[in-house]
């Protein structure tokens, strides 16, 4: 469970860009997404397809679930986190390093 203040959104309302507060799981209790990250529009899809009425979305600014201004660095940071956890295991390995700097470039909008 996480400290963060969270609201539960009803899937209909959830958005792109909103970041999960905490784990969500299927009814059988299966790791859906991991807590901190951030949604698209594709895993929303999913979400409804696996039955979920509801995601506890991180509350940051005085109750309203965004990520205009200060709150799209947090985003960016979470991401970078979540990227990190995703490649931990990695260790030297030279086309896992390749692979997560590509992913880095690509997120944040370098082209090459």
């Amino acid at each position: 469970m996480s400290t963060q203040a969270c609201t539960q959104v009803p899937i209909e309302h959830a958005t792109p860009g909103m970041i999960l507060a905490d784990d969500l799981r299927s009814t059988r209790g299966n790791l859906l997404l991991a807590a901190g990250t951030v949604l698209t529009k594709d895993m929303i899809t999913s979400l409804s397809r696996h039955e979920i009425e509801s995601v506890p979305v991180a509350d940051r600014n005085g109750g309203e679930s965004k990520t205009d201004g200060g709150d799209k660095a947090g985003a960016r940071e979470l991401a970078a986190k979540r990227l990190e956890r995703l490649f931990r295991k990695s260790g030297g390995n030279d086309a896992a390093r390749a692979l997560l700097e590509r992913v880095r470039r690509y997120r944040s909008g370098d082209p090459s």
